[in-house]
């Protein structure tokens, strides 16, 4: 949460709503939707590359 806020100048270009809140309601969206693919529980995923 307080990395993409740090991006605050970024975010405001993007919506008027406040950074803050968009933020919080970005990330738990995106646990909700994941969490889909995991029996509805809220989830983060992550990509692994290898070289």
């Amino acid at each position: 949460m307080k990395s993409l806020v740090a991006h605050r100048t970024y975010i405001e270009g993007l919506t008027d709503e406040d950074p803050e809140a968009y933020c919080r309601t970005f990330l738990a969206d995106r646990a909700r939707a994941e969490g889909e693919r995991f029996g509805g529980r809220p989830a983060v995923t992550f990509e692994l590359f290898t070289c």
